[in-house]
């Protein structure tokens, strides 16, 4: 019996992360943007993802060469 509830939890916990992971991803798909666009940039913010005010229209993109 123990092992059915253990089972169940773990069924439990897996459906509900890939179940955000999948509601995420149809989001950016509906909204036609790409995790890297959300995330932005900086590596490290990948971690605690806080602003998104590095978004822009979705067609023009920076790049190195703009910046210099």
């Amino acid at each position: 019996m123990l092992a059915v509830v253990s089972c169940g939890a773990m069924a439990l916990a897996l459906f509900a992360t890939f179940g955000t992971l999948l509601g995420w991803h149809i989001y950016l798909i509906t909204h036609n943007m790409t995790a890297i666009e959300v995330l932005g940039p900086n590596m490290l913010r990948w971690l605690w993802p806080a602003s998104i005010s590095h978004l822009k229209d979705g067609v023009s993109l920076p790049t190195s060469h703009d910046s210099s």
